[in-house]
């Protein structure tokens, strides 16, 4: 496969975008860490986080991972539901990692990272991009 080939991939944007959306996103949390951890409760800390990326994941995957068409308001809604459940988990889930580990709440928040990023991508490409256009033709 030659290398405009794997380009046009979808999965291959998303994982190149995805390891700016990841650096970006891992710095966001350390600093708000540092910045507020003595006066904001972590759970604040991982929501002003995940906003800032949030917003930043939407933008870089609408016109660079999925190349989509789509007036942004449409898609804002379901990614901004889709955010939501990630959020959710996330805090969830790092409540209880760090209720039951004795681990730094930078692991852990990484840890969960990786897998709200391989639940995303489903939904990304599923649900938050999938324009009428793009949807996949029933076979006959």
């Amino acid at each position: 496969m030659n290398l405009v080939a794997l380009k046009e991939k979808v999965v291959v944007r998303y994982a190149l975008i995805g390891v700016i959306n990841t650096v970006f996103g891992f710095s966001f949390f350390p600093l708000f860490y540092w910045l507020f951890h003595s006066v904001l409760e972590i759970n604040i800390l991982v929501t002003l986080s995940h906003v800032c990326c949030a917003l930043f994941a939407f933008l870089s995957h609408k016109y660079l991972t999925f190349r989509s068409g789509e007036k942004v308001h449409l898609e804002g809604g379901k990614f901004i539901v889709t955010q939501a459940i990630a959020w959710t988990i996330n805090i969830i889930l790092l409540n209880i990692a760090m209720a039951l580990l004795n681990w730094s709440p930078f692991i852990l928040q990484m840890l969960i990272s990786v897998l709200l990023t391989i639940g995303n991508y489903f939904a990304y490409k599923y649900f938050v991009f999938l324009s009428p256009k793009s949807k996949p033709r029933e076979q006959h």
